[in-house]
């Protein structure tokens, strides 16, 4: 099913080089990746087979970004050496500023030398990427590698059992969040679709006004022996010149919104490529705004055409008042367009207080005032468990005694940063059902003082302490979730479980804490395991920092003590842990405010379309106006007479835009969080709210009726 498949993961190097030394994220592929993907460098030449065989030269690509920061986008770059983690490597490339893979972080690439005899069978860090052959499917793929997967476990069970192999698209493999993506970008097309249809019906009931205005126009031209299909074309024509000028317009407004728009999109979360409007958007937005000057501006032109010249002639120097049926269309045409301006407004509230009830929903720990930043100890400068040991030790007595730190400890993986490890574990005695052979958590590595530090609640039994080291026993520490499924109603601390592929597989739980939530706000709580980094040390690790007021008044402090431990240990991604929260709402704020934006844009489109049929049947009836006013007609009841009109155009769009709103909530009541389908203050207020927008726009034009003066209107007469 394939042409080529190959491999990837990532990680981080220290790289030395410029003002001081610096940790950056790291691709590391296999020699055929970039030929996958199909890409070249845009300086020297991109990693091949050839580099990535055991015994060939250590070498280097580097990414855009960092070519520009730490080389001075040196165009000579090729050829020159650059320590990573203090062993040399040449730089072979420099790739195109668009080139994100596998995530914007990335900022160099390296080859895998994959060595299958150096490798251990559970070793699972690689990610397969392949190119399918011309004509085969997803489907094909997913059951030849489903094949060799089941081949693989009956020969290897005691590594491959329990374990499959699932085929996507690169896309979907790449981008985080990608099915809210998916989802909440087809909810914005479709608000742009319906804001366009709002906007058409506005031109639509424009032209129909203006149309009925030029009827005697039309009957002359009719009368001097125009066809009717060249007085339409000549109609259609003068629409098209407004309409492709409006579209030359929107795109220039485009153009300077797309710059902003960029920059607002996470690079590290869901970012591919350049966002700049190109050929194919340019030509997509004129074609629509010529097509829909011929679809909505064909019938006003039929409705102008189509009239009794005799009548339209008799008619002189008075305004042409139309026929009730045009009238009828027209009132038709603002209905619709209040009814769908409800349903974007409905939509974009539903949307904003779920997002709101995101940020309030309990995490387990209090964010603020939390400092966090990223450290990662090379193998140059730590050469084992041991030495890493020793740098936890210094680094937190340091922290410990630095003014403004309440407390301090490390932690992998960050909560919320977009990374997730998990462990397979069983339990001794316990049967494993055949629907579910496997048991599994999530991983987390902490050191002593991570609970206190984020004010995580211990329920039960006790923290790590230092003494908890290689040298003790195995420990543990699980959350009130893991507890209670398979322990329930029974004391956790002192059970034991059995790690998978562990050297020392065996383990006591010693602690209970709350839930801490760290994949996604809209995720449920899951199992997790925390284990002591003097037990299992890491070298990429995240230090916590709680303040004593202001976490951004720690980040010289933090440096400086960092520094004082390794002063040639690079200091990285420096956030506060409400930063890191904001950056995992990112996407669906960005989705909320689009759609509101859109809302409040229907709003606007349907506010001036209703004031503009009020406006027009105002100057269509100045003169029955001017009669009233004759007869003894007060400028309140007058006032009153156009109000009603507005009225009973909005409470009818309002009504039909509540009914569908409501069915649409419903459908999409699973992607809404913390509120239900039906939120009272929500379908309340604002259909109160569209009704009071109308009025207001209705208000303008029914106090120009009160003006007309009654004499000029029966001299008129």
């Amino acid at each position: 099913a394939f042409e080529q498949l190959g491999a990837y993961t990532y990680g981080g190097v220290n790289i030395s080089g410029g003002d001081e030394p610096r940790a950056v994220s790291v691709g590391l592929v296999t020699g055929d990746m970039f030929q996958i993907l199909g890409v070249t460098a845009a300086i020297g030449r991109g990693i091949t087979p050839e580099d990535a065989v055991a015994g060939s030269d250590r070498v280097v690509v580097l990414g855009d970004g960092l070519w520009r920061t730490n080389f001075g986008a040196d165009p000579s770059v090729v050829g020159k050496t650059v320590l990573l983690d203090k062993t040399a490597h040449t730089v072979i490339g420099v790739m195109p500023p668009e080139f994100n893979f596998p995530f914007g972080g990335v900022r160099m690439w390296q080859p895998i030398v994959l060595d299958p005899n150096g490798q251990a069978r559970d070793s699972r860090r690689l990610m397969g990427v392949g190119r399918l052959r011309p004509g085969a499917t997803r489907a094909a793929a997913q059951t030849e590698l489903a094949t060799i997967a089941s081949r693989l476990t009956a020969e290897y069970p005691a590594t491959n059992e329990h374990q499959g192999v699932s085929v996507v698209s690169l896309r979907k493999g790449l981008i985080f969040f990608f099915d809210v993506l998916r989802i909440g970008l087809a909810v914005l097309a479709m608000a742009v679709g319906l804001v366009l249809l709002i906007a058409c019906i506005n031109v639509a009931n424009l032209m129909l006004a203006r149309g009925m205005s030029r009827r005697r126009e039309v009957a002359v031209r009719a009368a001097m022996g125009a066809g009717r299909m060249r007085i339409v074309a000549q109609l259609l024509t003068e629409n098209a010149v407004l309409a492709m000028l409006a579209g030359a317009l929107g795109v220039g407004l485009a153009v300077v919104a797309v710059r902003p728009l960029a920059g607002a999109i996470p690079e590290d979360l869901w970012r591919s490529g350049p966002v700049a409007i190109d050929a194919m958007t340019l030509g997509f937005a004129l074609t629509v705004s010529l097509a829909t000057t011929i679809v909505i501006g064909l019938v006003p032109a039929l409705r102008t055409t189509d009239m009794d010249l005799t009548h339209a002639l008799k008619e002189g120097g008075r305004t042409a008042s139309g026929s009730s049926k045009s009238r009828r269309l027209s009132n038709a045409l603002v209905v619709g367009q209040l009814a769908g301006a409800l349903v974007l407004l409905t939509g974009a509230t539903l949307l904003i207080k779920s997002v709101r009830a995101m940020q309030h929903i309990e995490t387990g720990f209090v964010a603020d005032p939390v400092l966090t930043s990223q450290v990662l100890l090379s193998r140059g400068n730590y050469e084992d468990a041991g030495s890493l040991r020793v740098f936890y030790r210094d680094l937190f007595q340091h922290l410990g005694a630095a003014p403004g730190i309440v407390a301090a400890a490390a932690v992998y993986p960050l909560p919320f940063n977009f990374e997730t490890a998990g462990r397979a574990f069983s339990i001794p005695g316990r049967e494993i059902s055949e629907t579910n052979r496997s048991i599994s958590a999530s991983a987390h590595w902490v050191t002593p003082g991570y609970f206190s530090a984020m004010q995580t609640i211990m329920l039960s039994g006790r923290d790590f302490t230092q003494q908890d080291d290689e040298t003790a026993p195995r420990l543990v520490i699980i959350n009130a979730t893991m507890a209670q499924r398979y322990w329930p109603g029974e004391e956790a601390v002192g059970k034991t479980i059995v790690l998978e592929q562990e050297d020392r597989p065996t383990a006591t739980v010693i602690g209970v804490v709350a839930d801490m939530m760290g994949g996604g706000l809209y995720q449920e709580s899951s199992p997790q395991i925390f284990a002591s980094m003097y037990q299992e040390a890491r070298r990429g690790i995240f230090l916590v920092a709680r303040a004593d007021g202001a976490p951004e008044n720690l980040v010289s402090t933090l440096r400086a003590e960092i520094r004082g431990v390794d002063p040639n240990l690079p200091i990285g991604s420096i956030r506060t842990m409400n930063e890191v929260l904001n950056e995992t709402m990112g996407p669906f704020w960005g989705i909320a405010s689009l759609l509101l934006i859109l809302a409040a844009g229907a709003l606007v489109l349907a506010s001036s379309g209703i004031y503009s049929v009020i406006s027009y049947s105002v100057s269509q009836r100045m003169h029955e106006f001017g009669v009233r006013a004759a007869l003894g007609a007060s400028r309140q009841s007058v006032v009153r007479l156009v109000l009603r009109q507005g009225a009973v155009l909005a409470i009818v769009g309002g009504a039909i835009g509540l009914g569908v709103a409501f069915a649409v909530s419903k459908t999409a009541s699973g992607f809404l969080f913390g509120i239900g389908a039906f939120d009272p203050v929500t379908f309340v207020v604002l259909p109160v709210f569209l009704v009071g927008v109308a009025l207001v726009a209705t208000y303008i034009p029914a106090l120009r009726a009160t003006r007309v003066d009654p004499m000029q209107a029966l001299r008129y007469e």
